[in-house]
C-alpha cells in the first residue's frame, strides 16, 4: 500500500491521510474488517476480498483516522441539514440515480445485565463491505414509488416488507460521494414486539443475510465505561452520510439529547485517536 506523508505524527493518520486526496482505490483484504467489538453483534465476518474507493466524508467515519477533530465530524451532518432538497425536487432532476434507507426503531423497557436502560431499540446493519448503514438500496422512480421501492429493498434485506409511507420521510440531498446520487433518509417507528420480528426475519428469511448484508446491529445508546455503548459504536466506520444520518434522527426524535450526541462524539473521536494494542 502506498502512502502520502502527512503531517500527522502516527502511522495511522499517515495510512489514512491518502483519502484526502479524494477518490483513491484501495484493495480491502479479509483481515481489514474482522473486528467485533461487541460479543453480541450477530453479523457475519465478511471473507472476500472487494474494491472499494474511499473519500473524504468516508474518512470522516473511519475507526483509524486520527487527523481530523470531532468538529470536522460534525460539520459532515451539513448533508442532512443545510444542504438538504425536497424529495419533489430531486424526482424531477435528469441523469440522477436515487438511494432510499430507512432507520427503524422502538421503544424498551429492557435493561442491559438489569440495570442499564437501553430505552430505544435502533437498528443498522452490517454490510458485506464491512461498514455500518442502513437497510435499502437503489430505486427507480419512473417504475415505482420511492416508499414502494424501499419496501422491496426492504423485503430482499430484512425478510419483511415493512411498509413505508411518504410521512415517514425525513430528508433527501446529495450523496456526498456522488454528485448525481440522491439519499432519501426515512425513520419509522415501530412496536418493540414488530422489530424483535423484523430482526427473527433477517436472519431466517431475508434472501440477502449472509451475502450483501452479514446482519443486523442494534446501536447502543448508552454509555459504559472507557467509552463504551454508544461512543465505541459511532467510532466503527459507516457507508456514506449514514453515521451523519443516525446522529440528527437520534436529536430529531428526541431518542438522545444534543448533550448526549455531543458527549458521544467527543469519545468517539478520543477512541479513534488511542494507539493501537498489539
Amino acid at each position: 500500500m502506498h502512502l502520502h506523508r502527512h503531517p500527522c505524527r502516527s502511522e495511522d493518520g499517515r495510512r489514512a491521510s491518502h483519502w484526502l486526496m479524494g477518490l483513491y482505490p484501495r484493495p480491502m483484504h479479509n483481515n481489514h474488517w474482522i473486528l467485533l467489538p461487541y460479543k453480541r453483534f450477530r453479523f457475519r465476518v465478511p471473507m472476500l476480498s472487494v474494491f472499494r474507493h474511499f473519500t473524504l466524508p468516508h474518512l470522516l467515519y473511519s475507526p483509524k483516522q486520527t487527523c481530523l477533530s470531532t468538529a470536522a465530524v460534525m460539520a459532515t451532518q451539513t448533508c442532512v441539514t443545510t444542504a438538504s432538497i425536497s424529495k419533489e425536487e430531486t424526482l424531477s432532476l435528469a441523469g440522477h440515480r436515487h438511494a432510499c434507507h430507512v432507520m427503524l426503531y422502538a421503544n424498551t423497557k429492557a435493561k442491559l445485565f438489569g440495570r442499564t436502560p437501553i430505552k430505544h431499540i435502533v437498528l443498522m446493519q452490517m454490510r458485506f463491505d464491512g461498514l455500518l448503514g442502513f437497510p435499502g438500496g437503489l430505486v427507480d422512480p419512473s417504475a415505482e414509488s420511492l416508499e414502494a421501492g424501499l419496501s422491496r429493498e426492504l423485503k430482499e434485506e430484512l425478510g419483511v416488507a415493512v411498509p413505508v409511507s411518504p410521512e415517514d420521510h425525513v430528508v433527501s440531498c446529495h450523496a456526498p460521494s456522488c454528485p448525481t446520487l440522491i439519499t432519501h433518509f426515512y425513520v419509522k417507528k415501530m412496536e418493540e414486539s414488530e422489530i424483535k420480528e423484523v430482526e427473527r426475519a433477517a436472519v431466517t428469511m431475508a434472501t440477502d443475510h449472509g451475502l450483501e448484508v452479514m446482519g443486523m446491529v442494534r446501536v447502543p445508546l448508552y454509555f459504559l465505561k472507557k467509552g463504551g455503548g454508544l461512543p465505541s459504536f459511532l467510532s466503527h466506520s459507516f457507508i456514506g452520510n449514514s453515521r451523519s444520518q443516525l446522529l440528527s434522527a437520534l436529536q430529531q426524535f428526541s431518542l438522545l439529547s444534543q448533550g448526549e450526541l455531543d458527549e458521544a462524539v467527543r469519545q468517539a473521536d478520543q477512541l479513534r485517536q488511542r494507539p493501537n494494542l498489539p
